[in-house]
């Protein structure tokens, strides 16, 4: 026989889909090949919802219970009151004053920051202090009876020691104001502040125990910030009307001593004008111009002086003098000592005047530059005193400016006084709420019983996919690698007789048993299945009430069959069968018996059966000694079928032992119960030994667990079975 091939199982909601080919649809068409899985699956889900009902319907009934109690006798009501605010950024005031006193501009930071100031500690504790919260328990917790949590700590900390202060005492101003603090902090918690997007209009709600409180506090907080808003404009007017009066004080006693300064300095100079200045300058550069002309004339004169001197021929002198008197003279003809002398003293007198010329040229040329120099510092004196004019004449003129300018605020500020208006003004007044804010119960109960289902559902579908049981002949071969030889479902106790096994009454289970019986049959040669050892994994699996079913339907071929009881441990055939003889399987074994004083065939019953009896020897020794080989060779000659009952396999090892002597093996699996690591570890056991597991036998089926997982339709191969609830011929 081959090895078991295990594979891997997945999660008992996908083995119904996955490995029971028979719910889906006849695979012809592809469409329907494509939406069966689909439709398998949420059919599935929904089985498995359904068999969880009641656990479903129990979160659900007790998460509404609880819930409704918290509601109505535990949670306290809440009530809450808005108030709303606009910002009135288009106001106008009777005059302007935009330096002196800030306005808020409607920018998304003015109205984030005004909201910021509308829960300001400042302003809740203005609130707190007029409305005489410290008196109120909802806000003073002092005032409160100290609940179970309170008690508890004040238990532990006086146990252990604890909630001692270290330092000086502190002072009753000190408590007062820590008092106040903790007030304004379950204030604050009580108070939302919400700016209407795109708008500038704030909201601000007040949550308290009380309808009237809710309201008053919301009113309350309003009135005080407009009021703290018209007290912080009236306060910035009267300083900055202070600060002006200073201020144009000393502007005028300053204008006062620039104008004196300008009177003095005007009557400690000579009068002098901007344009006088100018006519001063001109003369100047007309003198100027003087000069340069003397300065030509100078240098002319000298260098003609120079040219006569320097002149010694006759010709020279002509040309240098350019006379007319001379040039006739050196023209005249031959010259004669008296032409000579007279050329000689003309020549003298003409460098005579050209020598008093020079002179002339060089007085005059110094005189017009003394002028020059007075002039220049003339002009350069009375320009530094017009400068020195202008600058103070200036300086007057800006102070006056400034005590103008200031002045006009001034006036401008002392009329602002007694009419300036608020930013913000009471667009709609708080109301006293009618109904509870919360809380809400309908809406709180609907979503317990919503919460309710859902973990209902999801522990049923967690519990679902934790099951690693098999509830399908599919799944099992599919894990396993082995074949299901039979599927068995479980004994209606209601119609077995106490005290014997009589299949006839179940006509359900002897059908299935005819069924294994069959599959065994056909399994096999004859000559491998005359021993059939029928094992389990785990007690309570129905391997012994499967062998005792075998030898009753074996029995029916006309064959003679023997139960074999290899359960030492724990027997059960004896609390079956009363009329047994005392003598057993253990008797035969140690010799004390022969094998025809325990073999008894009870009433009623087509098989014999070889119980088990009590010994103080290890019952794995006597399976594994000559002696129970022997037996079992004795037995194959005077049986057609032996059928073995033993102990679970991962209880004890007597089942590995027995399963050498056995042609065929059967391993029983609980329908729904057997989880796959405890099959995985049977077939290792198996394994390891070199024993080869013939099949598995699904035992112990709900007929109505079968519907409930969908698995009883007209494809479930037990329909006519469940359908009808008769026996079938």
């Amino acid at each position: 026989m081959n090895e078991p091939n295990f594979k891997p199982i997945g999660l008992s909601i996908r083995d119904m889909t996955q490995h029971e080919p028979r719910f889906l649809p006849d695979p012809n068409g592809p469409a329907e090949q494509t939406t069966a899985p689909f439709r398998a699956d949420f059919r599935t889900l929904l089985l498995t919802l359904w068999r969880g009902k009641m656990i479903i319907s129990a979160a659900s009934v007790v998460a509404v219970l609880l819930t409704t109690y918290y509601v109505f006798a535990v949670a306290t009501a809440l009530y809450t009151s808005s108030v709303v605010v606009i910002f009135d950024t288009r106001q106008t005031s009777v005059v302007a004053l935009p330096s002196v006193i800030a306005a808020v501009s409607g920018e998304p930071s003015s109205v984030t920051s005004e909201v910021e100031v509308l829960r300001a500690r400042t302003l809740m504790t203005d609130v707190a202090r007029h409305l005489h919260l410290m008196s109120d328990p909802e806000f003073n917790a002092d005032l409160r009876e100290p609940g179970l949590k309170t008690r508890l700590r004040s238990g532990i900390e006086s146990v252990l020691g604890g909630g001692q202060s270290f330092g000086p005492p502190a002072t009753d101003d000190d408590r007062t104001g820590r008092d106040l603090d903790r007030i304004v902090n379950v204030l604050l918690s009580k108070v939302s502040v919400r700016n209407i997007p795109g708008s500038h209009v704030f909201r601000i709600s007040v949550t308290t125990q009380s309808p009237e409180k809710s309201a008053i506090i919301a009113d309350t907080i309003a009135r005080l910030y407009i009021d703290n808003q018209m007290n912080e404009k009236q306060h910035a007017t009267e300083h900055a009307a202070k600060w002006l009066a200073s201020r144009v004080a000393e502007l005028q006693s300053q204008l006062e001593d620039a104008e004196a300064q300008v009177a003095q300095f005007t009557a400690a100079t000579a009068l002098i004008s901007a344009p006088a200045l100018q006519v001063l300058e001109r003369q100047l550069k007309e003198l100027r111009a003087r000069i340069a002309a003397a300065h030509t004339r100078k240098a002319k004169m000298q260098g003609l002086l120079g040219k006569m001197v320097d002149a010694q021929t006759p010709h020279d002198k002509v040309a240098v003098a350019d006379d007319v008197l001379l040039t006739q003279m050196l023209s005249s003809g031959r010259l004669t000592p008296d032409r000579i002398a007279e050329f000689d003293d003309r020549y003298r007198d003409i460098l005579s005047r050209v020598r008093i010329e020079a002179d002339r040229a060089t007085l005059q040329l110094a005189a017009l530059q003394a002028s020059e120099t007075k002039l220049d510092l003339q002009i350069d004196q009375q320009g530094q005193d017009l400068i020195a004019l202008q600058q103070l004449t200036r300086e007057a003129a800006a102070t006056r400016l400034l005590y103008e300018h200031f002045l006009s605020r001034l006036k401008e500020t002392s009329a602002q006084k007694g009419i300036q208006q608020a930013d913000s003004r009471v667009l709609s007044h708080a109301v006293v709420p009618s109904f509870a804010h919360s809380p809400r119960k309908s809406l709180i109960i609907t979503m317990a019983a919503l919460f309710g289902l859902t973990c209902g559902a999801l522990y049923v579908l967690v519990q679902e996919a934790a099951n690693t049981s098999f509830r399908t002949a599919a799944a099992l071969e599919t894990f396993s690698g082995l074949p299901v030889l039979g599927q068995i479902p479980a004994l209606d106790v209601g119609r077995v007789q106490p005290a014997r096994l009589n299949l006839a009454c179940d006509a359900r289970r002897m059908e299935a048993m005819r069924g294994l019986r069959t599959s065994i049959l056909l399994s096999q040669k004859e000559s491998q299945k005359q021993v059939i050892l029928v094992t389990s994994a785990m007690p309570g699996e129905g391997k012994t009430t499967i062998a005792l079913s075998m030898g009753e339907v074996l029995s029916g071929l006309d064959k003679k069959v023997l139960v074999v009881e290899g359960d030492v441990r724990r027997g059960r055939l004896r609390q079956q069968f009363k009329d047994l003889p005392e003598a057993g399987i253990v008797s035969i074994l140690n010799e004390t018996a022969q094998i025809g004083e325990g073999i008894h065939r009870p009433e009623g019953y087509g098989a014999d059966i070889l119980a088990a009896n009590s010994t103080r020897k290890n019952p794995a020794d006597l399976f594994s000694s000559r002696r129970f080989r022997d037996l079992v060779q004795t037995l194959r000659a005077q049986y057609d079928y032996i059928i073995i009952d033993t102990p679970p396999v991962l209880a004890t090892p007597d089942a590995c032992i027995l399963a050498k002597q056995a042609d065929t093996v059967l391993l029983t699996v609980k329908w729904d119960s057997t989880s796959d690591v405890q099959i995985r570890e049977t077939l290792r056991l198996f394994r390891s030994t070199g024993v080869n597991v013939s099949g598995l036998v699904l035992t112990q089926i709900s007929l109505k667990g079968m519907k409930r997982y969908g698995l009883g339709g007209k494809h479930s191969c037990y329909a006519d079975y469940a359908a009808r609830g008769a026996p079938v011929s």
